[in-house]
Formats: structure tokens, sequence, C-alpha cells
């Protein structure tokens, strides 16, 4: 997910844009409230909250 919106983040930056995952762990990442102690998935969360999109998981 963080590869691809770097990748196509010309696209993404203005638009409000819907994410699919079939990763369910993925959308409590992305989920308010969210205090992680790992510092990876801190630092993605962060860059990706710069973008404008909803987490939906699809199994």
């Amino acid at each position: 997910i963080v590869w691809a919106t770097r990748k196509f983040r010309c696209y993404l930056d203005r638009n409000e844009f819907d994410l699919y995952t079939d990763h369910k762990a993925l959308t409590w990442v992305f989920s308010e409230g969210n205090r992680t102690r790992n510092a990876k998935l801190a630092h993605w969360a962060m860059e990706l909250s710069q973008l404008r999109f909803k987490v939906y998981h699809k199994p």
C-alpha cells in the first residue's frame, strides 16, 4: 500500500479514494486511535495520513 501510494501520489493527492484490502490487520493500522509501538508501522501510518482515503476489508 505504501509503495503504491508513493508511485501514484500525483493522482491520489487531491482526491479521496477507497482502499480495499484482504488483510484484516491493515484496517486496524489505519483506524482512529491506533497507538502502535512499531516504529515502521507508525511511520507508514503517518505518511499515509496525508492522503484522504477510506479502508475497507474485503475477505
